[in-house]
């Protein structure tokens, strides 16, 4: 065998040198191709309009964000706009520079989307970006140039559904307010026709439906139990005093009982000189009418207090009755306002609840 290949050398060489020059030839010749990568990190956002919204937890599916992702980045739009970025369509040394500006920048998005390969690196969310071209600058710029649109366009995008929520948000507060202000409107109207107000105590808590008729009630009442108390005294002190039992405290209750003192004083020196002398006798005569004449003063005087008494109880007794016909007539007021202030207190829960509605979509528009 090596007899046969010796005597074949020089064909073998030639064969060999042949080969050797064709190879070098081509590759000398060939344009060297550069390739330029770059890595994106992937996350995921979820976009909630109003806080709350949702009813069951939300999941993100990562494989399906990391797709979505993918087929963004292959996207003939993104391509588009990276050309149209860089200049790539005017260009010389990208795309010839025949047609109008449409057709060159065709051209140069379907170039790039040619040359570029997008692939995921698998258990992560990383991305990488290769492009191949002649020359290692462009290829570099073009790059970056996919990463910086695609991240620019993600922002676009979110901010864009902020602009969606912003719309939204004002389209409802818009119409929460007009129901809020017409609602408003129809609890003053319900309230001015049929006499009910809206009143607060003392600590400033609102009593939605409560009347001035409902404030007057609670304080006459209180006044009619006082009142009936009074007549009550008053009119077992003029009972007591019918009966002779006048109270210390009566006006001419001191005058009658001095008139009293005075009388026992003129009984006992009376009865002292009857131990010696006879009822004709004339000091005894003149005390006999002494003591008359107190009996008839204390008759009078105790005849005026038991009448100013009665007058006292005839007052209290009226006092009492014109309370208690005013609490009768309040009552039956009141009993009226309660079955009015149904409707009232409906629209009064209507208004607090647009109004709280109100103000959550305020307050998330301000977020927003």
């Amino acid at each position: 065998l090596l007899s046969v290949l010796w005597s074949q050398k020089w064909l073998i060489l030639g064969v060999f040198i042949l080969v050797f020059a064709s190879v070098a030839a081509f590759t000398l010749t060939r344009t060297p191709i550069y390739q330029a990568v770059a890595t994106l990190e992937v996350q995921a956002r979820e976009t909630e309009i109003i806080q709350g919204s949702g009813v069951e937890p939300v999941v993100i599916a990562d494989a399906q964000h990391i797709a979505t992702q993918l087929s963004l980045l292959r996207s003939y739009s993104l391509a588009e706009r990276v050309a149209e970025s860089l200049g790539l369509p005017s260009n010389t040394d990208f795309v010839e520079q025949t047609g109008d500006s449409d057709a060159r920048l065709a051209a140069a998005a379907t170039k790039l989307s040619r040359n570029m390969t997008v692939r995921d690196m698998q258990r992560s969310r990383v991305i990488q970006v290769t492009y191949e071209d002649p020359s290692p600058e462009l290829a570099a710029t073009i790059v970056n140039g996919v990463a910086e649109e695609f991240i620019a366009s993600n922002l676009e995008r979110r901010f864009n559904t902020t602009a969606s929520a912003r719309s939204f948000l004002e389209e409802r507060l818009q119409a929460t307010r007009a129901s809020l202000e017409d609602a408003e409107r129809r609890l003053v109207s319900y309230s001015r026709e049929q006499r009910v107000l809206d009143l607060s105590s003392a600590d400033g808590t609102a009593t939605p439906g409560g009347s001035l008729d409902g404030a007057a009630l609670v304080s006459l009442s209180a006044s009619l139990t006082t009142a009936e108390g009074e007549r009550i005294r008053a009119e077992q002190r003029w009972r007591a005093a019918q009966q002779g039992e006048l109270p210390e405290d009566t006006a001419g209750a001191s005058a009658l009982a001095q008139l009293r003192q005075t009388r026992a004083e003129l009984v006992a020196r009376r009865a002292e000189l009857l131990t010696r002398f006879r009822e004709e006798y004339p000091a005894v005569q003149e005390l006999t009418g002494q003591i008359e004449s107190i009996d008839g003063e204390v008759a009078a005087e105790q005849q005026r207090a038991v009448a100013g008494l009665e007058a006292a109880y005839s007052a209290a007794r009226a006092q009492e009755d014109a309370l208690r016909a005013r609490v009768g007539q309040l009552q039956g007021e009141v009993q009226d306002l309660r079955a009015r202030s149904i409707d009232y207190n409906i629209l009064s829960r209507e208004v607090d609840t647009l109004r709280s509605q109100y103000d959550a979509l305020l307050q998330r528009y301000r977020e927003i």
